[in-house]
């Protein structure tokens, strides 16, 4: 049984090799890192939204559209194959199943806007301009590299251990675009270390994160929100993770 909880977001900026280098300097020396992030799937809606559910993940992308001179507006222009099938929507809707470790495309349609769930269209919510800062416990912080900006932290469950995700982003420096670089950190809780430094995304604003709840080895489900703005219109980002540490028994005896 999953439930989802906890909201968080993403935003990047293309790291320097020193960059990174600061960000991996700034776990304990000693132990190797114990857990890694395993890429599920990665989704995006050009002007549209992602609305991620538990086994589902559906996307609307929004038509393409062509100025027409006659009228002086613009049309919207449905694919080839959708031409036949359309009759006004704005929207294209499509859903995604996982099943045996993978996402496969289960189905496909066309949608009007007032089909299209409330709120995933917005983007009032995300970190514009690398702004927010989320308090945190100071002997948390302590675990992180110096002067970063805490987005959102969140209760990662998994093998009965106390694991925390904490993500956070470098100040961006005044000449900047909005966009940023995101990273997780793995804090384990009990032994106060940080196991994980690790990168979800290079160049993106930060709008949300979400962690599945598991039972069992099961793998645990970290999915990122994120939003670009290009010259041609927005994209917003649903990317979906697994925590993949090696078995659980040996990383509980480590615990006792």
């Amino acid at each position: 049984m999953r439930k989802v909880s906890g909201v968080l977001a993403i935003t990047a900026l293309t790291l320097s090799a020193g960059i990174l280098s600061l960000h991996m300097a700034g776990a304990q020396k000693g132990h190797p890192s114990r857990f890694h992030l395993v890429a599920l799937d990665d989704f995006t809606a050009y002007k549209g939204g992602v609305l991620v559910q538990e086994q589902r993940v559906v996307v609307y992308e929004q038509l393409s559209k062509i100025y027409d001179g006659r009228s002086r507006q613009y049309v919207i222009v449905p694919e080839d194959d959708e031409r036949a099938a359309w009759s006004g929507e704005e929207y294209r809707e499509i859903t995604y199943d996982y099943a045996e470790g993978r996402f496969e495309l289960s189905r496909k349609r066309l949608a009007r806007e007032s089909q299209v769930p409330a709120g995933i269209l917005e983007t009032g919510s995300c970190d514009r301009n690398n702004r927010l800062m989320v308090p945190i416990d100071p002997s948390i912080a302590a675990l992180l590299p110096k002067n970063v900006l805490i987005k959102h932290v969140a209760s990662i469950p998994y093998c009965n251990l106390e694991l925390l995700g904490v993500v956070y982003a470098d100040p961006s420096p005044p000449e900047s675009t909005s966009d940023y670089a995101i990273w997780l950190a793995v804090i384990d809780r009990k032994l106060m270390r940080a196991e994980s430094f690790i990168e979800l995304h290079e160049y993106m604003e930060f709008c949300g994160m979400t962690v599945a709840d598991v039972t069992g080895d099961a793998l645990p489900e970290i999915t990122l929100y994120g939003y670009s703005q290009g010259g041609s219109g927005y994209s917003k980002t649903a990317r979906v993770y697994g925590l993949e540490p090696p078995d659980c028994k040996a990383l509980n005896a480590s615990h006792k």
